[in-house]
């Protein structure tokens, strides 16, 4: 702060001030004192100006990590629409800590399976619910990408902020072995010497 002139007693600010900098950049004491033009001996006042800054919505919100993870297992009835949180906890804040808006959350891509939805997430707690039960075999690859938002209920358009989902689908053994071909008939010659190939069967097993 600076005082503009002698005579007039206006203040005003000579930098930029950041109230996100930090406690020590919230508040500031100024001691002022008033002489005559004149001076005469002994004739001064004092007076103190405590000047508080107000945090403006300069700020989007910030998560915690760029990337969390969520895991279940495939084929589980006992999971749907029950509350599970990612590793680390999904959590984003208003970085401007003196208006510290409320910050809610939303699903942007990747949470539909053939066009059907298979997760929801709670806007306010950020836990996500399974809504219907899939096979892990059907999928291309165990591991789905959801890209979450986090928004100021204020500025939901404006002050938002982006982190990635990785969801892991586990396996578990539901799946009989297969083998192929189910039916088969070989010939051999008597008084074949040990070793001679006689057929060939294979067998392989869904779950992975």
């Amino acid at each position: 702060m600076e005082k503009d002139g002698r005579t007039s007693g206006i203040l005003r600010v000579n930098r930029t001030l950041d109230y996100d900098a930090g406690p020590d950049h919230r508040h500031f004491l100024l001691n002022i004192s008033a002489t005559p033009l004149t001076p005469t001996l002994g004739h001064v006042a004092y007076t103190s100006v405590r000047i508080d800054i107000v945090d403006f919505d300069d700020l989007s919100p910030q998560f915690s990590h760029d990337t969390y993870r969520l895991a279940f297992v495939e084929n589980d009835s006992s999971i749907i629409n029950v509350s599970l949180a990612t590793t680390p906890r999904l959590l984003a804040r208003d970085m401007d800590f003196g208006i510290n808006q409320t910050v809610l959350y939303k699903i942007q891509s990747g949470a539909s399976l053939s066009g059907q939805p298979f997760l929801q997430i709670d806007q306010e707690t950020g836990e996500f619910k399974v809504i219907r039960i899939f096979d892990r075999e059907a999928l291309s690859s165990n591991e789905i990408l959801l890209q979450v938002k986090a928004y100021q209920t204020d500025k939901p358009n404006t002050r938002i902020a982006l982190a990635t989902v990785i969801v892991t689908v586990l396996d578990k053994n539901d799946n009989r072995p297969v083998i192929v071909p189910t039916n088969l008939s070989a010939t051999i010659a008597e008084n074949s010497a040990a070793g001679t190939y006689v057929t060939r069967l294979s067998a392989s097993d869904l779950d992975v």
